[in-house]
């Protein structure tokens, strides 16, 4: 895995598309609780002269034409808003810049209204979080050395997280284990968007499919999250694909000798309607076979994937997305067909894997009569296959299978998520979570005869699950915020169930300072096949012991600290205290 790791900083040279000086940036701005378009809004480049400033047309959109090659910082200003702004934003040949700009209502009068000017704004794109998390651009998760366009690699350089050591990029928050970590991909849970998953229940792996050329603004939040989030023990990525060009046909080719990556994106079918297709190849197989050995002599490793995202604007019927990916995957070990050279057992082990992750999704976005609700709502189907094979040689080299193992998971989703905005000082949002999840894993290990095996688990069923959530934000005078709210969550395999109190607050004391806190329960479901895992009894008879396993749980608490020192300088410190409980430990056998 480490020689993969490695090509993938070959993979990703940019190649120009052309060699213009100047670059076009536009996008939309928008109401970060009501998702209305804000019309009037003016958009202002900082320092630039001569001034480039527009202000945004109907629907919200707007455009800024001839902007110089470089970084800039976008100041986006609306009388009874406050103000947002985005540093360092890249402006680069070959593709325009576009932004969704999602602007906060002030809770106070406008001439009261004072915000440090210049400063990278950190608001997150959810606006009921409290503490504990950050919006990340798809500039900025460029922007991190060795970060390979993967968003957690990226996260691994904030505070508070680290990797787990090896090859992967599963993430280790606040000490908690990896797998207590939520993926959403447009408001909706996924299975693990990652190639070279190291197990069942893990959330990362070698390399993401998802990458940072396909995502938009989107959040990582690492604890005592908002109520919309369930099944999550240890943190939340919540991201959003980018919307293609509305105007035009862009088209990129990235190529090395170990693979390449192709995209477009452009206008499709209606107004303001766009496509996005990227798709991705690497292998070390042509090294390989020009008798280059970068593998050891192990299987060579492989991947692709895609993403796609479609975009149709209606008018009374709402707004329409088809979103998805796909990936592949397969690497191993081989045995030393010298005996001489065996030094260990691992020497005359071998192991093969395969995986295989695909996720197909339509979102709805329909904005209620009276401009200040919206009902956004997701369904899903996602498809997971991974196999692992191990085997090792006898002093005469036969293959002798140890073990073999297949995991599959067909899960369907859906989410519908209500938002009503009842001035500048209340929000309410509420909504369902329904999954039913089909699994059909079998595994076997094999004595000394192919007659002698156990098989350890070998279920094909389907279970349920059911979340709810409301969720209430409360904005006081005096720049206080409170966020409160419930969640509730049923596994109906067993009839466990968790109800889930959440509380945040923050209050900005003065220009550049702010303090906030949040509490609350959160817990998760594990994998299926540790609930099925099953062996036989002395007199025959099939045990399941892990079947009424209770959800893990942990309650977080935590208090943070906030301060701008000058225009480019961040100070957040957290103080972060969690009780987890009813944690899991499998045991296939008593």
């Amino acid at each position: 895995m480490k020689h993969l790791i490695i090509a993938l900083s070959v993979l990703y040279p940019v190649i120009p598309y052309c060699q213009s000086y100047t670059q076009t940036i536009k996008g939309i701005v928008v109401d970060a609780d009501s998702r209305i378009e804000l019309v009037g809004a003016n958009i202002l480049i900082v320092g630039s002269d001569p001034s480039l400033t527009t202000i945004s047309g109907l629907n919200g959109h707007f455009r800024l034409e001839k902007v110089p090659l470089g970084r800039h910082t976008i100041q986006v200003s609306y009388v009874g808003y406050e103000q947002f702004v985005m540093s360092d934003v890249p402006v680069t040949t070959g593709k325009e810049v576009i932004l969704d700009i999602a602007m906060k209502e002030s809770a106070i009068q406008v001439d009261e209204v004072t915000i440090m000017a210049n400063k990278k704004t950190q608001t997150n794109l959810n606006a009921m979080t409290s503490v504990s998390g950050r919006m990340f651009s798809v500039e900025e998760s460029k922007r991190y050395a060795g970060g390979f366009y993967d968003p957690a690699r990226m996260a691994e350089s904030f505070a508070g997280i680290s990797s787990t050591g090896g090859d992967d990029n599963e993430l280790i928050i606040r000490g908690n284990s990896p797998r207590g970590l939520l993926w959403r991909l447009e408001g909706i849970e996924i299975p693990n968007p990652n190639h070279f998953p190291p197990g069942e229940g893990a959330t990362g792996g070698g390399i993401a499919i998802i990458t940072s050329n396909v995502i938009s603004n989107s959040d990582f939040l690492t604890g005592a999250f908002p109520a919309e989030y369930g099944n999550a023990l240890s943190g939340v990525f919540d991201i959003n694909l980018r919307k293609g060009n509305t105007e035009k046909h862009e088209f990129a080719l990235q190529a090395s000798v170990v693979g390449f990556e192709a995209a477009a994106e452009g206008p499709f079918l209606v107004e303001n309607g766009s496509y996005l297709v990227n798709y991705r190849l690497a292998s070390f197989r042509l090294l390989d076979k020009v008798g280059i050995s970068v593998s050891d002599n192990n299987v060579v490793p492989f991947f692709q994937d895609f993403v796609i995202n479609l975009y149709l604007p209606g008018n009374k019927a709402g707004k329409f997305s088809l979103f998805g990916f796909g990936g592949t995957s397969s690497a191993g070990n081989r045995a030393v067909r010298d005996t001489s050279k065996w030094i260990s057992s691992s020497d005359r082990t071998e192991m093969t894997e395969l995986h295989t992750t695909g996720v197909l999704g339509i979102k709805h976005y329909l904005p209620l009569p009276g401009g200040q609700s919206y009902l956004r709502s997701v369904v899903l189907a996602s498809y997971e296959n991974n196999s692992v094979d191990l085997a090792y040689l006898e002093d005469e080299l036969i293959v002798k299978n140890i073990h073999n193992s297949t995991s599959a998971y067909l899960n369907y989703r859906f989410s519908s998520l209500l938002h009503h905005k009842f001035s500048s000082l209340h929000s309410l949002r509420c909504g369902v979570i329904a999954g039913s999840l089909g699994s059909d894993v079998f595994g076997v290990a094999y004595d000394d005869y192919p007659e002698d095996r156990e098989i350890y688990v070998d279920y094909n069923g389907r279970a349920g699950t059911m979340q709810a959530y409301v969720q209430h934000q409360l904005r006081l005078p005096g720049n206080i915020e409170i966020n409160s709210g419930l969640h509730g969550l049923v596994f109906l395999l067993n009839s466990n169930y968790s109800v889930e109190p959440r509380l945040g607050f923050k209050w900005r004391f003065s220009s550049n300072q702010s303090l906030n806190a949040g509490v609350g329960l959160h817990s998760r479901i594990e994998p299926l096949s540790m609930y099925m895992a099953s062996y036989t009894e002395l007199d025959g008879s099939i045990s399941q012991p892990n079947r009424d396993l209770d959800l893990a749980r942990a309650w977080h608490n935590i208090l943070g600290y906030n301060v701008f020192l000058g225009r480019d300088i961040h100070l957040m410190a957290e103080v972060y205290y969690q009780y987890l409980y009813n944690v899991h430990r499998l045991e296939l056998w008593p």
